[in-house]
């Protein structure tokens, strides 16, 4: 990353999206603390990152990963690692947001059933489905970053996923990272990184008017390269405006 800076404004829905290799890994690993910027500095409410104290920081921050780590135990434990103190009604109703709940119950021992070693008895829909709720229940965070969370999806799924998140999210601020580009027409604002730097920001709507737009290029070979279900979810898709209040500021700058 080179002249990098990124603002995310407070309480909204936003997309990084770019080719392969363009730092989505190091960016999230930025966001959450694994790593640490060479030069430069991450603040969140102007509040730098390398002053905060790890589990306070960690406690209003919840990632959503593409291939998370599922605990060889069942998948009430593995549902209540985030939230130990999440109820079974919480627990319940956080598995049909994430559309696995009636899958679940279809097992001979529902919420007691063992997922094998890193999930290995699950699908890989099933996992994801399963790391989404768990990261859903850890109530008091106010960041989520989601990345590729829903990859392993069909279409369908992953838009009846993305319709709940819509409602959940309202007042958080959320930071999707997808190469499925239809899952995030309806953010508030796409940020586009192409060899370590911000070159494009703002809705999906207005990228799309810009003549030589790299976001319009990316939807482009996008819709030439995806499935039939995948372009019908992106025709269907349309940018949605919704009032957000604020709850945090997360800023990155290099």
């Amino acid at each position: 990353m080179k002249d990098f800076s990124l603002e995310l404004a407070p309480g909204t829905t936003n997309a990084i999206v770019g080719s392969s290799g363009f730092g989505k890994t190091t960016l999230f690993n930025l966001l959450f603390d694994t790593s640490a910027p060479e030069k430069g500095r991450i603040t969140i409410d102007d509040q730098d990152l390398a002053d905060l104290k790890f589990e306070s920081f960690r406690k209003y921050i919840s990632i959503i990963p593409q291939n998370g780590i599922l605990f060889n135990d069942t998948i009430l434990f593995n549902l209540q690692y985030s939230n130990p103190d999440a109820t079974t009604d919480e627990i319940i109703e956080a598995c049909k947001q994430c559309q696995i709940h009636d899958k679940i119950m279809k097992f001979k021992d529902g919420y007691s059933t063992a997922v094998g070693d890193l999930g290995s008895k699950l699908s890989g829909g099933e996992r994801q489905r399963i790391l989404i709720a768990r990261g859903l229940l850890k109530k008091a965070a106010k960041i989520y970053l989601f990345d590729e969370a829903t990859s392993s999806l069909d279409a369908q799924t992953e838009k009846l996923i993305t319709n709940e998140l819509d409602k959940m999210m309202k007042g958080k601020t959320v930071v999707y990272c997808a190469h499925r580009l239809s899952s995030i027409i309806n953010v508030d604002k796409i940020h586009v990184l192409k060899q370590g730097r911000v070159v494009e920001q703002g809705t999906h709507a207005d990228l799309m008017k810009r003549p030589d737009s790299e976001y319009k290029r990316m939807w482009k070979n996008y819709l030439r390269e995806g499935t039939v279900d995948d372009v019908a979810a992106a025709d269907a898709g349309k940018p949605a405006a919704d009032d957000h209040q604020d709850f945090s500021v997360l800023q990155c700058a290099h």
